[in-house]
């Protein structure tokens, strides 16, 4: 499923979503040992390879540095974005108090060996997905990213949602990676 509107038929058609885990992903042998590790149920961002990052005004070198996941968040938000016909807050004339929540458990890429850089501090660290996602659209409200293992995302759809009852912002966006 490449976007939103695909995702929800498949849901509604009760899709299985397991595949084989790209080999890209992680060096697995086909032993028995093994072989639970090559199926995986997740949804996957095809092309991540292709992000492009003048869209999220950053830079090239910034974009190969960060976490993968922030740039699935930049990339849902952004298309959630354009599919309700809302504008970013850099384009929003008077409410930016936009509530960012993510919802994220993993930080392989942050426990991957990779050289020091001017941009490693915020490129693996989960935290910095909704700080990447509030700064990239310009959004002034309350950014967390959350981390309640497998509960994850319902807990983040639920402190949104709390959040907007008790009139602590407008608007919220929601969004999980792993």
């Amino acid at each position: 499923c490449n976007n939103i509107i695909s995702v929800w038929n498949a849901f509604k058609q009760g899709k299985c979503f397991g595949s084989i885990v790209n080999s890209s992903r992680w060096n697995c042998t086909l032993s028995s040992e093994y072989s639970s590790a090559l199926y995986g149920s997740c949804l996957s961002m095809k092309n991540i390879s292709q992000f492009c990052p003048y869209s999220f005004s950053m830079t090239p070198e910034e974009a190969a540095e960060i976490d993968p996941q922030q740039k699935c968040a930049l990339i849902v938000v952004k298309n959630a974005l354009n599919n309700a016909k809302l504008k970013s807050g850099r384009e929003m004339d008077g409410e930016k108090n936009v509530a960012v929540f993510v919802a994220a458990m993993n930080d392989d890429y942050n426990r991957l060996s990779r050289p020091l850089s001017a941009f490693t501090a915020g490129s693996g660290n989960i935290s910095m997905i909704s700080a990447r996602v509030s700064h990239c659209f310009g959004f002034h409200g309350a950014c967390y990213t959350i981390n309640a293992a497998c509960a994850s995302s319902l807990v983040a759809v639920h402190n949104a949602k709390i959040g907007i009852e008790q009139g602590e912002f407008p608007i919220a966006i929601v969004v999980g990676v792993n």
